[in-house]
Formats: C-alpha cells, sequence, structure tokens
C-alpha cells in the first residue's frame, strides 16, 4: 500500500510540474507575442504610410493611362509580416540542432529515471524470511546472541522484534516496514520502502538519473530566464506573471540538483567503500571493504552495459549463506583459517575473477 500511494504522489507530482511547464510555456508565448505586436506596430505603420505613399504616387501616374479601383490596387498589398511573431515562439530561439539534441536526451532520460523508481520502489529489498535459523544450523555458522552495535562478520545475529528471528550478517530491522532487511541502508520515503541488498543499484540509479534529469531542466529554462531578466518593461503585469513561472521553475531545478549532488556524491562513497549508512556510524574498521572495483561488483555484478540501466544484475548475491567476501586485513588480524573457512574460499573465488 506505501508503495502504491509513493507511486501516485511522484506520478501526480510530475503530473503537476509538467503542467506548470505547460503553463509557463503558454505564458511565454502569450507574453513574447504581444511584446512582438506591439514592437512590430511602429514597424507595420511605418510600411502602411510607405505603401500609402507609393500606391498614391502609381495611381496619380496610372489615372490618366487606366484608370483603376481602389478594390483592385489592394488585392495586391502584401499580407503583414506574420514571420515576425513566429520568430518569437519559445523553443525557436534554439537552433535545429540543438532542439533535436534536447529532444533526444529528454526522452531516454525521464524513461530511464521513472524505470528505475518503479524498480527500487515495488522490488524485493531483501527481506528476511524464517529459514536463516535452519540454514545456520546445517552449515555451523555461529549466532551472536548479543546486541552490538558494530560489524558481526562471519556470524549471524538475532532480531528482538521480529520473535527473535535469526538473520544473516548486516541484516537490520526496519521500523516503517516492521521487518528485518538485508543489508540495510536506511528506509526511504520517497520510494516507500526499505533501501536493502536487491534494490540498492536501483535506487543509485534512481538518485544518478534524478539528478540528469534535474541537470536538463536547468540547462534548457535557465539561459531563457537569464534573457527573460533583460527583456523590456513592457506589459508588466503579464512579464511578472511570465517571470514568476520560471523563477518558480529554475528555482525548484536547482534546489533539487544540489540535493541529488550530495546524495550521489554520498552514495558513490558508500558503494566504493562497501558499507551502507548504518554501518558509516561504525568505530571498528571496515571489514568488507575490497577494493573500488570490487566494491562496485558488489553491487551492480560483473561490469557491463547492465550497470547504467535498471536491470538485475548477475551474480549479485555473496552466497546462499549471506556470508560477505572479507578483505586480507581482517583475514590476518583474525588469523581467519584460509582452509576450513568458507568466507575465505569465497574471498580467494573474488580475486580470482578478477585478476
Amino acid at each position: 500500500m506505501n508503495n502504491f500511494l509513493s507511486f501516485l504522489f511522484v506520478t501526480f507530482l510530475s503530473a503537476f510540474i509538467y503542467a506548470c511547464y505547460l503553463c509557463e510555456c503558454a505564458i511565454r508565448r502569450a507574453t513574447r507575442s504581444t511584446c512582438a505586436s506591439s514592437s512590430v506596430e511602429a514597424r507595420r505603420e511605418a510600411r502602411r504610410e510607405a505603401r500609402t505613399q507609393t500606391l498614391s504616387q502609381t495611381l496619380s501616374q496610372k489615372r490618366m493611362e487606366e484608370p483603376q479601383t481602389m478594390e483592385h490596387t489592394l488585392r495586391f498589398t502584401p499580407p503583414p509580416p506574420i514571420a515576425d511573431c513566429l520568430q518569437n515562439e519559445y523553443l525557436n530561439s534554439y537552433g535545429r540542432t540543438v532542439r533535436i539534441i534536447l529532444g533526444a536526451l529528454s526522452a531516454p532520460l525521464f524513461v530511464c529515471y521513472y524505470w528505475s523508481f518503479l524498480k527500487c520502489s515495488f522490488n524485493n529489498p531483501g527481506y528476511v524470511d524464517t529459514t536463516w535459523e535452519a540454514n545456520a544450523e546445517e552449515n555451523n555458522i555461529q549466532i551472536e546472541k548479543r546486541k552490538i552495535r558494530n560489524y558481526t562478520p562471519n556470524k549471524y545475529t538475532i532480531c528482538d522484534k521480529c520473535d527473535f528471528l535469526v538473520r544473516p550478517e548486516r541484516a537490520h530491522h526496519c521500523r516503517s516496514c516492521k521487518r528485518c532487511v538485508l543489508k540495510m541502508d536506511h528506509h526511504c520515503p520517497w520510494i516507500g520502502t526499505c533501501v536493502g541488498e536487491r534494490n540498492l543499484k536501483f535506487f543509485f540509479l534512481f538518485l544518478s538519473y534524478g539528478l540528469l534529469t534535474t541537470v536538463y531542466i536547468a540547462v534548457t529554462i535557465s539561459p531563457k530566464f537569464v534573457l527573460a531578466l533583460h527583456e523590456s518593461e513592457s506589459n508588466k503585469a503579464s512579464e511578472t506573471l511570465h517571470h514568476g513561472a520560471l523563477l518558480i521553475t529554475v528555482c525548484a531545478s536547482l534546489t533539487m540538483m544540489i540535493a541529488l549532488v550530495f546524495m550521489n556524491c554520498q552514495y558513490v562513497y558508500f558503494i566504493s567503500r562497501n558499507i551502507t549508512i548504518i554501518e558509516s556510524s561504525y568505530t571498528d574498521k571496515n571489514p568488507y571493504d575490497l577494493g573500488t572495483y570490487n566494491n562496485w561488483k558488489m553491487v551492480f555484478g560483473e561490469f557491463k552495459w547492465k550497470w547504467f540501466f535498471p536491470l538485475t544484475p548477475e551474480n549479485l548475491y555473496p552466497n546462499k549463506d549471506y556470508l560477505y567476501p572479507l578483505n586480507d586485513i581482517y583475514l590476518n588480524i583474525n588469523n581467519v583459517d584460509m582452509d576450513d573457512s568458507f568466507l575465505a574460499s569465497h574471498n580467494e573465488s573474488l580475486k580470482e575473477e578478477n585478476v
């Protein structure tokens, strides 16, 4: 239900922003047409006077040769300069090549943005079920029964809020979802669900494409806003309304862009270190940091073209037991047996794959 409400909220918000954009375009067309008509009126009057004088001279010269009626003469009067008004349209100020490029960029940006939103919102973030206790007993995995606010590598933990549910390492309880989530990062109200192991990639792409979309809007509209500030002060009422619509659009785009830049930088750092928001407050050294490239592979899978699209990556999860590979520093400090530890062997296989 939360996902559906979030989807409706984002849809209506996007429709409202798009409606405001259409209104702003309509106001701009009306304003520019009014300004164009007022500025062109003087030229029209001058042309009419010139045509009248020319017509008078022509009539006076031809009156003695071949009399003509005024209606016959006015039939050849050229029409008003409509092209001058058409040149003041909103998008015609850009060149044809620029318009084609902007149109070609807008469609994939918005498609990938909403695609990423739907994937991270409706995809299972990695809810923990009741099968992990039997899995721990079968594979002889140690269960940490104390509540530790720190890393618990190679150990399962117990959630006292889910009837002492046994859960894998890096899983945490979400108070909003009232469930434990694998490799939980945080509960995001934007998407109406948690960000965890299975939708972290989609959430990061959602932020990235959102940033690119706001940059696209800001770059497209900002030059128009700067030009609008230097326009003439005629028709002040319509100009004020037009400038207000542009100002709201530019401010909203810049505000969202600044927020998304901060969030993208934050998650680039988290993914590069293989940590979550919850783990960023831990005091111990991070045992899951395998290097920048390997850390990104833990979220996006093998480097392919699929990295840039909200598609489920291959070989995303560490293994069936959710025992994450550890770095050499942790293995050496804690004297992990490289022959008996499944985690160590998995760590070695991960290294061999990346040689």
